[in-house]
């Protein structure tokens, strides 16, 4: 954080909270203090966040998936901005009740300020290797989100471990693990 301080965000799956604690540089905070406290998630995909930090202002850009307890009954990308000491909702990235979010990413132009989001998305809720990888983008703080662009991979599978490098000028990279193959693959998500 801006000053030197560190924040932990982590996601509580017994009460289903997106939660958080400082470090000042010598204690913690006494208790986790909640973004969300209703962000249920999937057993089997459980972690379903990411995080990336502007390098000019500090400010956190939070993406996580949530209602995905059974693939495909509300799942939701929300999303949640830190910044000036405290954290906002911001809009909600997408919500599906026909295909199952897996995975999550986030990554930061750090020119610009666009924040792009990339996820697994299963087409057959029921079988597993139907997912491919998609992507939106913010310009505006994640106020609004432009239309789902992809699939990036070639070709559909049980997808974990999607991952954006977090923050570039040049250059933002998706990489997935395709769990049939045991293989990372990856591309350009966007050149810039």
């Amino acid at each position: 954080l801006s000053g030197g301080d560190i924040m932990i965000i982590n996601r509580d799956i017994t009460a289903d909270d997106i939660r958080y604690k400082i470090w000042n540089n010598s204690i913690w905070s006494a208790s986790w203090t909640a973004i969300d406290a209703s962000a249920t998630e999937n057993a089997t995909y459980d972690v379903g966040m990411a995080v990336t930090v502007s390098p000019t202002t500090g400010d956190l850009y939070l993406a996580y998936i949530a209602n995905n307890v059974a693939l495909g009954t509300e799942d939701q990308i929300r999303t949640a901005r830190y910044s000036g000491g405290a954290w906002s909702t911001t809009k909600q990235v997408i919500r599906y009740t026909e295909k199952g979010i897996t995975n999550i990413a986030i990554g930061l132009d750090t020119s610009n300020k666009d924040v792009y989001v990339a996820y697994s998305l299963r087409s057959i809720l029921a079988t597993a290797n139907t997912a491919n990888i998609y992507w939106r983008k913010s310009a505006d703080d994640m106020q609004s989100w432009t239309f789902e662009q992809g699939p990036v991979n070639s070709s559909a599978d049980d997808f974990y471990g999607v991952d954006i490098n977090i923050a570039s000028n040049e250059r933002l990279f998706v990489s997935w693990f395709d769990d049939t193959d045991n293989d990372i693959n990856g591309d350009t998500l966007v050149d810039l």
